[in-house]
């Protein structure tokens, strides 16, 4: 059985055949284990979010009843009962799980034309319609937004790699990609930027200058700021007649582009302290383990750490989900593309990384080891001896079974204790996470001292968790904050182990 979340929510048989429940209970439920498709959900949580507030006049066996009535159009082994609760079985698959698999090995493709094909394939795999088409909005609006914002972020580095190849024809296609992103989001800089540079490439100069001013005039009139610093550059050099922007710096024969994490969009806020420790540890130690729970922000400090780093640094950058069955030779060949080496042959793939990156000194950060920590603890453990110039960062949800490693456990953010007096729970970490997201949402916004308290009590809800805090933001363009104060209360999944475009 496979569930499509990709566009309407579809439920489709091993032979193909459409096997959707109908009714919005019954979609409402299957979402509900959907999103917690890797753990059990009991019946009691199940109810209260399909329900929502019809829950208090019910009990569980109307969670039992659309449960039957799902098993009788999926088939009576597509949904487990556990002592826990129920839960999708294991045989069953999830198309947002296949497209997150497929960015994360496109993210590692160095060639151009390599890469636009892997962007495509993950892109294709979209229906028409929003993600989870057809479930109760309140339900699904942060993996829903989770979703499309990913889609966004891939439709980027498609038009990034047309663009890299230089070709014509890909030029035009980057023109039509990076004209959809702006109409999408006539807010993202980075589109305006892209489209700007395709239609620099076309001969269409004027129509640059045009869309950076009306960029210009859209965050005057939403935001009353100006574009920032790397739209503002590029408008300069297209003033400027910079030729350079004509066409692009290929890579030399046999040289390949290396990968990075995505460059955080947001400043780093209740870290400061742990971004150090991080810093002084890679400094000195040639192992560095961040842990932590999901959501509390492991891979946004290693982003910032990475990109922080000296711009002459040697670094390399591997994103473990690439799939759950990560081995040894797929993680020595990723290594070597992040580091854009060639393997010898003859080798081991272990032997033959060792001997490409020998003396070298540089740093490697892989990014969610749980997902395959056996074979991380493989790599690393067989490289470091005999590398000595390498350094390793790694985050995982518990530390590699290797000796000589730094750990760095990382923990929610604190949270202003219930009594506290509004202007120092304004001062917590965890309060000024949530009020800079709401603010980057609402510049205008003003908060009294009820509201700081209101912040502070919905930051303690969700335990400081950063992700719980980001994806309570995002819906605060949608709720109000007595809206969202009522629904952090209920047991909803925000820190579900999906991956995410900001991830944490």
């Amino acid at each position: 059985m496979r569930f499509l979340v990709l566009g309407p929510l579809r439920a489709v048989g091993d032979d193909g055949a459409d096997a959707t429940p109908r009714g919005q209970r019954a979609l409402d439920l299957l979402a509900a284990l959907v999103l917690r498709r890797r753990q059990p959900v009991d019946p009691q949580v199940l109810l209260e979010l399909v329900w929502g507030d019809e829950a208090v006049d019910l009990d569980v066996s109307a969670v039992h009843t659309v449960v039957a009535r799902l098993r009788r159009t999926l088939g009576g082994s597509a949904v487990e009962t556990t002592p826990r609760g129920y839960r999708l079985a294991e045989s069953t698959s999830v198309d947002a799980d296949e497209f997150a698999a497929c960015v994360a090995r496109a993210r590692q493709v160095t060639e151009s034309a390599a890469a636009i094909a892997a962007y495509d394939e993950a892109l294709a795999m979209w229906r028409p319609g929003t993600a989870y088409d057809g479930a109760s909005d309140e339900l699904v609006a942060a993996d829903r937004s989770r979703l499309i914002a990913l889609r966004d972020l891939v439709r980027e580095a498609l038009t990034e790699a047309l663009l890299d190849t230089g070709e014509r024809a890909h030029a035009e296609r980057a023109l039509q990609t990076a004209s959809e992103l702006v109409d999408t989001d006539p807010l993202r800089e980075r589109a305006h930027e892209l489209l700007m540079t395709a239609q620099v490439r076309l001969g269409r100069q004027a129509d640059a200058l045009a869309t950076y001013r009306s960029l210009q005039e859209l965050l005057r009139d939403e935001l009353g700021i100006d574009p920032g610093p790397q739209v503002a550059a590029l408008h300069a050099r297209v003033l400027a007649q910079d030729r350079e922007l004509l066409g692009v710096a290929m890579p030399r024969p046999g040289e390949r582009r290396r990968s990075a994490p995505p460059a955080p969009l947001t400043p780093l806020v209740g870290r400061d302290d742990e971004l150090a420790v991080l810093t002084e540890a890679l400094a000195h130690r040639r192992l560095v383990t961040i842990t932590g729970p999901g959501g509390v922000g492991k891979s946004r400090l290693l982003a910032e750490a990475y990109h922080r780093a000296a711009p002459d640094d040697d670094l390399g950058y591997v994103d473990l989900a690439i799939g759950d069955e990560l081995q040894p030779s797929d993680l020595c060949d990723a290594v070597a593309a992040a580091f854009a080496v060639r393997l010898p042959s003859g080798l081991s793939p272990l032997d033959a990384l060792a001997e490409a990156l020998g003396g070298r000194s540089a740093a490697l950060f892989l990014d969610e080891a749980e997902r395959a920590q056996e074979t991380t603890a493989a790599v690393v453990g067989g490289l470091l001896p005999r590398c000595p110039g390498l350094r390793v960062c790694v985050t995982s949800r518990r530390a590699l079974d290797l000796s000589g490693q730094r750990n760095l456990e990382l923990g929610p953010l604190t949270c202003p204790e219930p009594h506290m007096p509004p202007e120092q729970a304004r001062d917590t970490p965890a309060v000024r996470l949530l009020l800079d997201r709401l603010l980057d949402r609402s510049p205008g916004l003003e908060l009294d001292p009820e509201g700081i308290t209101l912040l502070g009590r919905l930051a303690r809800q969700v335990d400081g968790l950063p992700l719980a805090l980001e994806l309570l933001a995002r819906q605060a363009s949608i709720r109000s904050l007595a809206e969202l104060d009522v629904a952090a209360a209920r047991p909803l999944d925000l820190t579900g182990e999906q991956d995410r475009p900001e991830r944490h």
